[in-house]
């Protein structure tokens, strides 16, 4: 009989457990690998994309300003104190009479007057530093310094929505009011765009640039959506608004103070300040030595000058702050902006058009203040001027009583330049102003033919800014014709020179040259005649742009051109 064969089931098993797991170990280091390098790769795209929260620091400036917290359920709202922070979501209401700050980033700064409302959808900031600040203006005004860093890649990182139009832009000074009936956008500096939702789903965009208005109304929307134009030129009145004046301060003082001036120039009798004392205590004085003045010197006779201005140009100490100076004439003592602590010499500008010389004796006097406010003694100068030119009469020349000959008809005055100080007068910015006054007898004024719409009659004060991006000001020499027209459409012009020279290219050396072609050549420089009066004026040009900063000379002499 056959014996069964016995199974070796020990070996067998044996067999069965010695698996070869090496490759599976190897397919689990890889799967580990390819987790870990696309954990890596996720934190590092997340990283250059996240973003952080940012906040906008308050200052009640006047008034009751309040805050609904986001997230806040019902009509919840609670006070806003200097101090505290504003996030996204959040939203700032003012009262009646109350303004408020809100400074983002500590260059970005908004300014709410009263009854406003605005809400900050966003306000945030990404890995590589680029700021977003988003908001929703709901009703009132917002004055706005909006800083360079906000203008993004394509799209400006800074949008105010309002209830008809979105402001986008940045580099700018923006006021924006807005109620139930209309949208009004002022730039003061800068430009920015302005989006207007057609009933098409369509957007019009409408560009609004430096000392320009864009005024959108619920009544006109629908023909605004079609293209009807809202550009405007911003208004006299708003920009010498308090409103306007304070919040300028803190950001281009220089140009707040040309603006009071010319206010000052306009209207001497709305000026009213507290006496400065002619003589001083000596618990009041300083040991600094009295600044010079060093031209005219007393005794001296000035003759007559065909403008009737004098320059008064003197010498400071060291350890001068400021400087004050007032003529016989002058209400009291006036403070030299422009002059600066440390500055040797200073100037000030004296004349028959500001009320501050006469023909005969002058009087100049002139004192320092140093770093702790204490003045020194008054230096004086008195001077004989000519006067006798441009129909200001000396005793002299002056009519008998009864010469009726003698008293012609009234003479026009040429414009008066006060900036810039010089022509030619050179300069690398892109805009010049040209500021000065004019006779009281003048009617229109003209630059380059083109009628000023903003001068009025009876105005004594203008401006114009010549820029190269409205084309009224070009590389090279630039001619223009001032001219003043009287009650009877007579004449008197005045030429100014401007050389724009580009920092990047040579200097350009000027010539004599030719007026430009316009009704104002048929007479020359502080000069009179009769002409027929001018046809329709053109349009004038989007020239009002201005710009911030003088160069530094025209800066010197803004100071000499203020008066009491």
């Amino acid at each position: 009989m056959r014996t069964p064969r016995r199974r070796r089931y020990g070996t067998s098993l044996r067999k069965r457990r010695s698996i070869n797991i090496i490759p599976h170990l190897t397919l689990l280091l890889v799967a580990a690998l390819v987790a870990w390098l696309g954990w890596r790769l996720f934190q590092v795209v997340a990283g250059a994309t996240s973003v952080s929260s940012i906040t906008a620091e308050a200052s009640v400036n006047s008034g009751v300003a309040e805050v609904k917290l986001a997230g806040t359920e019902g009509d919840t709202w609670g006070r806003v104190y200097d101090g505290n922070f504003i996030r996204t979501g959040d939203t700032v209401r003012t009262k009646s009479g109350g303004q408020v700050s809100l400074d983002i980033g500590g260059n970005t700064v908004l300014k709410l007057n009263g009854d406003a409302e605005l809400v900050f959808t966003e306000l945030h900031e990404e890995k590589d530093g680029q700021k977003s600040v988003m908001l929703d203006l709901k009703k009132g005004q917002m004055w706005a310094y909006v800083s360079e860093d906000l203008q993004g890649e394509g799209t400006p990182n800074f949008q105010v929505h309002l209830p008809l139009s979105k402001v986008s832009g940045a580099g700018s000074i923006i006021d924006i009011t807005t109620s139930a009936e209309s949208d009004v956008v002022r730039v003061l500096t800068g430009a920015v765009d302005v989006d207007i939702e057609k009933v098409s789903g369509e957007t019009r965009n409408i560009s609004v640039g430096v000392s320009q208005k864009a005024m959108i109304t619920k009544a006109d929307f629908a023909a605004i959506q079609n293209g009807k134009n809202v550009l405007e030129g911003v208004e006299s009145t708003f920009e010498e608004s308090e409103w306007n004046l304070q919040n300028l301060q803190e950001f281009d003082p220089q140009r707040v103070e040309e603006i009071r001036r010319t206010i000052e120039l306009r209207s001497p009798a709305l000026v009213t300040q507290k006496r400065d004392p002619e003589t001083v205590s000596d618990e009041d004085k300083s040991e600094l030595e009295s600044p010079q003045i060093l031209s005219p010197k007393s005794g001296e006779t000035v003759a007559a000058l065909e403008d009737n201005r004098v320059v008064v140009t003197g010498k400071a100490f060291p350890g001068t702050k400021q400087i004050k100076v007032r003529t016989d004439l002058s209400s009291d003592f006036y403070t030299l902006t422009k002059y600066e602590s440390g500055d040797a010499e200073w100037v000030y500008v004296i004349a028959t058009e500001y009320g501050t010389l006469k023909y005969g004796q002058n009087t100049i006097r002139a004192y320092a203040v140093d770093e702790k406010g204490k003045q020194t003694e008054i230096a004086t100068s008195a001077f004989t001027y000519e006067g006798a030119k441009d129909g200001l009469l000396t005793p002299d020349a002056a009519p008998a009583v009864g010469d009726t000959d003698a008293l012609d008809a009234p003479v026009l005055k040429a414009p008066v330049i006060m900036t810039p100080p010089s022509s030619p007068f050179r300069t690398a910015n892109e805009s010049v102003a040209i500021r000065g006054t004019v006779d009281v007898g003048t009617n229109a004024l003209e630059i380059n033919g083109v009628r000023l719409k903003s001068f009025t009659v009876g105005q004594k004060a203008f401006e114009y800014t010549a820029t190269v991006r409205s084309g009224t000001l070009k590389q090279g020499e630039n001619t223009y014709q001032i001219a003043a027209y009287g009650p009877g459409n007579e004449i008197a012009s005045t030429k100014l020179v401007v050389v724009y020279t580009p920092l990047e290219t040579d200097p350009v050396v000027p010539t004599d040259p030719e007026p430009i072609p316009s009704v104002t050549d048929k007479t020359e420089t502080n000069t009179t005649t009769t002409t027929p009066p001018p046809t329709e004026p053109a349009t004038e040009p989007d020239s009002t742009t201005r710009t911030d900063p003088f160069d530094a000379l025209e800066a010197q002499y803004q100071d000499a051109s203020a008066t009491e």
